[in-house]
């Protein structure tokens, strides 16, 4: 069955999603990724490929970050500036197929700052975001460019590597562009020897 055949089915099915229209947009290294037009609105499908080892680790932090989203959706200082999960007929925050699991999130109308387009303003309210978000004990895990769409407000997308650390663990992946958990991370968490 085709991708687009299979997310057709699996949204009327596991959502109550009647989709009149699903295109493949620009995805992540983690996921194939899908806008589904319905007549309740618009969506953004992220296709986990279950075959792939590489992206087994993401498939097993969607139990981590879609709860913590879906509460920070709906939290002053948050609401507008994050992905609004969609929850299953089930209230799951996935849904399989043999070869596929799937999250789906109300689409943001917008586009992808990207590196280029990262004003002073927009870098100051995406500081204040991450201030937020560091407050309740989490770190985004991979606050860059890419990660941050301007729609009415700025959203800042892609939380897979949401995870509980400091802001000063934020800085240091955003400053070096090193993937927290990676190799290199934790040989640049560990200690100096005699500290």
């Amino acid at each position: 069955m085709r991708a687009m055949d299979e997310i057709k089915s699996l949204l009327q099915s596991a959502y109550g999603i009647t989709a009149h229209a699903i295109r493949e947009v620009k995805g992540g290294c983690s996921a194939r990724a899908f806008k589904a037009d319905a007549e309740e609105g618009s969506y953004f499908v992220k296709a986990y490929d279950k075959s792939l080892p590489t992206v087994q680790p993401y498939i097993e932090r969607i139990g981590t970050y879609m709860p913590v989203l879906d509460r920070l959706a709906n939290q002053p200082g948050f609401a507008g500036h994050v992905p609004v999960p969609v929850l299953t007929l089930d209230g799951s925050y996935q849904c399989e197929t043999d070869g596929h699991v799937y999250v789906l999130f109300e689409y943001i109308h917008g586009y992808t700052v990207g590196i280029d387009g990262v004003s002073e303003d927009r870098t100051v309210e995406l500081a204040g975001i991450l201030a937020r978000l560091h407050e309740t004990g989490y770190v985004h895990g991979d606050a860059h460019g890419n990660n941050v769409m301007q729609s009415d407000r700025l959203v800042l997308v892609d939380w897979e590597d949401l995870r509980e650390g400091s802001p000063e663990e934020e800085t240091c992946l955003f400053m070096t562009g090193i993937r927290m958990g990676s190799r290199c991370w934790k040989r640049i968490r560990k200690p100096a020897p005699g500290l």
